[in-house]
């Protein structure tokens, strides 16, 4: 009996192994791990051949895409865990307007800012970080960076210009500059001092180097979804899925939307998940994707998206999937939607993925 106690033991010790090593990868060491929210997506390759069901405008004949495994944040991204890192430009949301909750889905940020927050989570939390400018990983030290107190929401805003000694912080106070703080204090840390994405409709250079971030998808970094991996995702990574909404046909199951939303913001992970246990991919806030948005993709198209929109220089549109809280469409998990790289909304927000590598 003894013995057989001893052999449950040591078999329990090795599935615990087993089971820590399934979240690690062998890349410089062991990674840090995967947070609980997070689900693992095992990834698939759609080959071209069938028909979906509802008809896909990613997935179609003739176009061969290939998803990775990935880990996928089982909720949007609320407001406290972007307020961990990021500031709002300038609208922000507000208690008076029922867009304001730690829980609720963060909102009021553009496609910029989504990139700024993945890396510095991703610094703060000793992974990789996917995006950079230049070479650079580090959003802090992008020309053009927006910085405020954490507690200065109407006030003063920083932006980073850069010289060639390296960056540092100003102030434009009408036509004069005014520098102040020093970079090293701003960036010390439990100094207060937050950070947010480009926002500019006047300065076309910086807009275009913006505009020119890279993605290493191999780094484990937090990253946004490409456009095939939401639909994929929300699908239930289930190519025969039938369902017109992620997880349901009946929209009031799944999701908050204008007929059901009462005109407020809600909690996220409020409404019945799909079936791989990720919440809100219909209805509550649109979710910002990687992707440049195309009106109609080429076979030829890369799984990341076509290298530029369609859209004039002066109109930059990405793609946004799964409706939101006051909109009566756009929710069917196949509707491509389109929103400005610059543009604040109330009802646009972002998810995390994670590329899972080392399976």
């Amino acid at each position: 009996m003894k013995n057989m106690i001893k052999v449950a033991a040591v078999i329990a010790v090795f599935a615990l192994m087993t089971a820590s090593c399934a979240s690690t990868k062998k890349e410089g060491g062991l990674e840090p791990p995967v947070a609980a929210d997070f689900v693992l997506v095992s990834g698939s390759t759609f080959d071209g051949t069938t028909a979906l069901t509802p008809e896909s405008r990613v997935f179609f004949e003739g176009r061969t895409v290939e998803i990775g495994d990935l880990y996928v944040c089982d909720h949007e991204v609320t407001q406290e865990e972007y307020e961990t890192y990021c500031v709002y430009f300038s609208s922000y949301p507000r208690e008076e307007y029922h867009t304001a909750g730690k829980n609720f889905p963060a909102s009021f940020m553009n496609w910029y800012d989504a990139l700024v927050y993945c890396n510095l989570r991703s610094l703060a939390e000793g992974l990789t970080p996917v995006y950079s400018l230049d070479g650079e990983t580090d959003p802090r030290k992008w020309e053009g960076m927006v910085a405020a107190d954490s507690d200065d929401k109407d006030g003063m805003r920083f932006y980073l210009r850069s010289i060639e000694e390296g960056f540092f912080p100003v102030y434009k106070l009408e036509e004069e500059d005014v520098m102040p703080r020093s970079w090293e204090e701003m960036t010390a840390p439990g100094n207060g001092v937050k950070f947010c994405g480009l926002f500019t409709n006047d300065d076309s250079r910086l807009r275009a180097l913006w505009d020119g971030v890279s993605m290493d998808m191999s780094a484990g970094g937090y990253r946004l979804p490409t456009d095939a991996e939401w639909e994929y995702v929300a699908r239930g990574a289930d190519w025969t899925s039938t369902y017109t909404y992620s997880g349901s046909d009946d929209i009031d199951e799944v999701a908050w939307w204008h007929g059901n939303a009462g005109g407020e913001t809600h909690d996220v992970k409020t409404k019945k998940p799909n079936a791989l246990g990720i919440y809100d991919m219909t209805g509550s806030v649109c979710e910002m994707c990687w992707d440049w948005y195309y009106q109609t993709l080429q076979p030829s198209t890369p799984a990341t998206g076509p290298v530029q929109g369609t859209m004039p220089f002066e109109l930059v549109f990405r793609v946004v999937r799964g409706g939101e809280r006051v909109s009566a469409f756009s929710h069917n998990v196949s509707v491509r939607s389109v929103d400005l790289n610059m543009r604040t909304f109330m009802a646009t927000g972002f998810r995390v993925v994670r590329s899972a590598y080392g399976r």
